[in-house]
């Protein structure tokens, strides 16, 4: 299964030009033109053979905009990439039926998953005690809820850009230089697009369900459930195939044990209020096989982008367990409004 012509590139070009901001033109002389000095608004750029994992090469071809966008944005349900992923114990290659992809990846494809792990359908995840000091609360009772949604690379709800100030005011996030990779092989074929930012700033809210990618924000840790012991900031990992959005690894130690093992499920509620502090690798991207993208205009080299739909954000993300609801982005008369507030699935966190 293409993900590319599931999602279809000329979607993912109209997205990208839609958010450009309107130029109005005006037509020098010569004489004008020969006094004028600047630079352009767009630039294009060619980054032959990069290497790959795999042991080829890929060629990439780069559109940049020098551009700030100001987005106010709310997405009531997102979901993308239905990328087949076969399991791995098996050996056939059939969508629809267990397998891996021998001929393309080899027997150890890491972007493969199985029922156990893809969507977390066979799990249960809780917000436990130890971090809100109320009980453990599963998921699906928390404001916004929890969907169990196996066959999506990511699927979000409630995702929002910018965030609604004490006195009502909109503020926005800010999208700086934005850019687009083409990645093609060496018959023209396209492998891969990448969507990405030199710079964002602002909140950015979402409720997870599933998420593909590579995530590391640090997160504020406060385990409300021994006496309000705050663990400071720790760099937490998200990363993983159509995760739950859970955190699965250990992420700090109290009194000589790992927080993992005092709350063996869910450690952390899905974090859903994120701050972007001039993040400088963040990107989008849906590829046929993994892709190694060249550095991005920042000089930062990526991990591996796996196949299918991909999020990378490994770089100035904040958030913190007790900012557990979605940032309050909708105006008074927005259809929603009144719903999520009975829901109480937001909440300000950023008034000044």
């Amino acid at each position: 299964m293409n993900p590319l012509r599931l999602i279809g590139p000329a979607c993912l070009f109209a997205v990208f030009t839609y958010s450009l901001p309107a130029v109005a033109l005006t037509s020098l002389s010569d004489d004008e033109l020969s006094e004028t000095t600047g630079q352009a608004i767009i630039k294009l750029e060619q980054f032959d053979n990069v290497a790959q994992s795999s042991g080829d090469a890929l060629n990439f071809t780069r559109l940049s905009v020098g551009a700030k966008i100001d987005i106010n944005m709310n997405i009531e349900s997102l979901k993308l990439g239905n990328y087949y992923r076969p399991d791995p114990a098996a050996g056939t290659c059939e969508p629809g039926s267990p397998g891996v992809c021998t001929a393309q990846y080899g027997n150890n494809d890491p972007w493969a998953c199985t029922t156990e792990t893809c969507g977390g359908v066979d799990g249960t995840f809780k917000w436990p005690n130890l971090v809100n000091g109320n009980g453990d609360i599963s998921f699906s009772d928390l404001p916004g809820g929890f969907e169990k949604v196996p066959n999506w690379d990511v699927a979000l709800r409630y995702l929002s850009m910018g965030y609604k100030d004490k006195d009502g005011n909109l503020i926005p996030a800010t999208l700086v230089n934005p850019y687009i990779d083409f990645a093609m092989d060496a018959n023209g074929n396209l492998e891969g697009l990448r969507f990405g930012y030199g710079s964002a700033s602002g909140v950015m809210g979402n409720m997870i369900d599933v998420i593909t990618g590579n995530i590391r924000p640090g997160v504020d840790v406060l385990a409300k459930g021994l006496l309000n012991i705050s663990l400071g900031t720790q760099e937490i990992n998200f990363s993983g195939v159509r995760t739950p959005g859970y955190i699965q690894e250990s992420i700090g130690v109290i009194l000589g044990l790992d927080l993992k093992d005092l709350s063996h499920e869910a450690q952390l509620r899905p974090v859903g209020s994120l701050l972007l502090s001039d993040a400088a690798d963040m990107f989008f991207s849906v590829n046929n096989r993994p892709i190694d993208y060249p550095e991005n205009p920042r000089g930062i080299l990526s991990p591996t982008a796996g196949p299918g739909f991909w999020i990378n954000m490994d770089d100035g993300l904040t958030a913190a367990t007790y900012n557990y609801k979605n940032p309050d982005n909708y105006f008074e008369n927005h259809p929603l409004t009144q719903i999520l507030r009975e829901l109480g699935a937001f909440e300000n966190y950023y008034d000044n």
